[in-house]
């Protein structure tokens, strides 16, 4: 009877610790979050960059973070490395039209040259979900570049 209390108390303190930690390293993010949106505010692209790839580490399931990170590495003239964090976006939620719009969206505000970078995470987009891609094609930063498409691109 002991040993089953004692065992108890054990996996309670276990518990209490992991969800102490999750909490403590989630507010930790929140707070380097909020600094990197200061810092792209302030146009301080590296300040940014440094900030959204803590909150990357610390809490990768922010997904936004990693579009931040991406957009302040390429606003600094890091495209190469903007690049490859959309990759990496991209390879983690294949499936998920939501995370294919952000890509789409990405591409556009940051880096319009790769329009074939575009193009493709359209085509996904509106292969996992036509309403997101739909919505992604009436959004009103998109109509001139998608007006550019060529029947082809359809």
């Amino acid at each position: 009877m002991y040993n089953i209390i004692f065992l108890f108390c054990i996996a309670a303190s276990i518990a209490g610790i992991q969800m102490g930690m999750h909490f403590w390293r989630n507010q930790r993010a929140a707070k380097w979050f909020a600094r990197g949106v200061h810092s792209l505010e302030q146009r301080d692209f590296q300040g940014a960059a440094t900030a959204f790839r803590k909150v990357s580490s610390m809490a990768p399931q922010i997904l936004q973070a990693r579009v931040l990170l991406a957009t302040a590495l390429a606003r600094s003239g890091n495209e190469e490395e903007a690049i490859e964090q959309m990759s990496l976006l991209e390879a983690l939620h294949p499936n998920e039209a939501q995370v294919w719009a952000m890509v789409c969206t990405f591409y556009i505000s940051n880096l319009p040259q790769y329009r074939e970078k575009y193009l493709h995470a359209f085509a996904r987009t509106k292969e996992l979900d036509e309403a997101v891609a739909e919505d992604l094609r009436t959004h009103e930063g998109l109509k001139t570049f998608l007006s550019q498409e060529t029947p082809a691109d359809n």
